[in-house]
Parts: structure tokens; C-alpha cells; sequence
């Protein structure tokens, strides 16, 4: 290995994980970045989805599910 690369190991345990359930780790890595997306736009805007304030920066924009 050179200096400076870090190498990408993944336990033994982990890999079998993911390649025996890949729906469930897909759902779990939708849901994080679902997460994480919707408190950087709250905190961005300066308020929660429907909420009121004087402070506010900004609106979101709706959105459906979808299957």
C-alpha cells in the first residue's frame, strides 16, 4: 500500500449483512439521507415544515410520495 491511501476493508460480518438483506440497507441509507436532508432544510429556513414564524428565510416546496 502507498502512503497516504487509506485502504476500504470491510468486516466480514458487515459485508454478509449487506449482501443477505441489500432492500434493507437501501431503506436504512434512504431514510439517513431523508433525515439529514430535512433537518439541513429546517435549519436553513429557520422553521420547521408548516411552521410560522417571523424569522423565516425562506418556503419549501411540497412534495407526494411515490411508489
Amino acid at each position: 500500500m502507498t502512503p497516504g491511501k487509506k485502504s476500504k476493508t470491510v468486516s466480514p460480518g458487515l459485508k454478509s449483512m449487506i449482501q443477505e438483506d441489500r432492500d434493507l440497507m437501501k431503506e436504512l441509507v434512504r431514510e439517513a439521507l431523508q433525515s439529514f436532508l430535512e433537518a439541513e432544510m429546517t435549519e436553513f429556513l429557520g422553521a420547521s415544515s408548516g411552521e410560522r414564524t417571523d424569522e423565516r428565510k425562506g418556503y419549501r416546496a411540497g412534495y407526494d410520495r411515490r411508489s
